[in-house]
C-alpha cells in the first residue's frame, strides 16, 4: 500500500458499531479511498470523495477493498 494508491470498497468485515462509524464518515461499498498518508505502525490517512480521515489500523483493516489502476 502506497501514497496515491486507490481502492475501491467492496465490502466489510466488521459488525454494526464500526459500520456506522464508517458510514458516517462516507467510507461505504462503492466509494473510492485515496491513500494519502501510511504510518509505519500507526494510523492511514485515506481521501474519501473530498474529505480526508484517518483510520486506525484495526478499523482499516476491517474494509475489503480492490485495488484499482492508476
Amino acid at each position: 500500500m502506497n501514497i496515491g494508491d486507490k481502492y475501491k470498497i467492496i465490502g466489510f468485515n466488521c459488525g454494526r458499531y464500526a459500520m456506522s462509524r464508517l458510514s458516517s464518515m462516507e467510507i461505504v461499498e462503492g466509494a473510492i479511498i485515496e491513500i494519502e498518508a501510511v504510518q509505519p505502525v500507526g494510523p492511514i490517512t485515506i481521501k474519501v470523495n473530498k474529505s480526508i480521515y484517518t483510520l486506525g489500523r484495526g478499523l482499516f483493516d476491517k474494509l475489503i477493498l480492490e485495488k484499482l489502476d492508476k
